[in-house]
């Protein structure tokens, strides 16, 4: 099976594996390979891959590079716009034929609802601090092979909303809905 083979067979296995629960709204982005999603964390992909031998899942780069510079899985794509810094020879699904797929693990910091804005800047300001001290950067970046973006709160509503409307749509369209 050629390359473009083992991509279309990766895509329409993603609902296996894929923080399992996305499965299923990333697949909608090419609906004829996969129709809905199993189970409910990556850390059972992870599992079933180590200990079962299944042959392809999809997760984020923290938990999946051990693995690949473990020698135990293989590499075949990213989902993000870019490379990832921590496995920089595995290709974007992009570069390999699939433009516009996009799926990013990403974390962000939330204060409840009319929470002042003092405090908001407080809070901000020390986590970005903590997130450039060199210990927790290296932690961040080489041991978790995160690609940090430190923003503002601003542009992390702009981020979320955007992400909202997104993934809103791709669950409007193909009407998917939590069974």
């Amino acid at each position: 099976m050629g390359l473009r083979g083992q991509i279309l067979l990766f895509l329409a296995i993603i609902a296996i594996s894929f923080f399992w629960s996305m499965g299923a709204v990333l697949a909608a982005q090419f609906p004829p390979l996969v129709k809905n999603s199993l189970g409910s964390d990556q850390t059972v992909a992870t599992l079933f891959l180590a200990v079962f031998s299944i042959g392809v899942a999809i997760g984020s780069v923290a938990v999946i590079t051990p693995h690949v510079k473990g020698g135990k899985l293989r590499a075949i794509a990213v989902t993000g716009q870019r490379r990832s810094h921590a496995l920089p020879e595995v290709i974007t699904l992009s570069e390999q034929g699939f433009p516009g797929f996009l799926a990013l693990a990403w974390w962000g910091m939330f204060a409840p609802a009319g929470t002042p804005k003092p405090i908001l800047d407080k809070l901000h300001a020390e986590l970005v601090k903590a997130l450039n001290q060199a210990d927790v950067r290296k932690t961040l970046t080489e041991t978790l092979g995160m690609d940090l973006v430190i923003s503002t709160p601003d542009a992390l509503q702009k981020f979320l909303l955007a992400e909202m409307a997104r993934w809103g749509k791709v669950v409007k369209d193909y009407t998917i809905r939590p069974d």
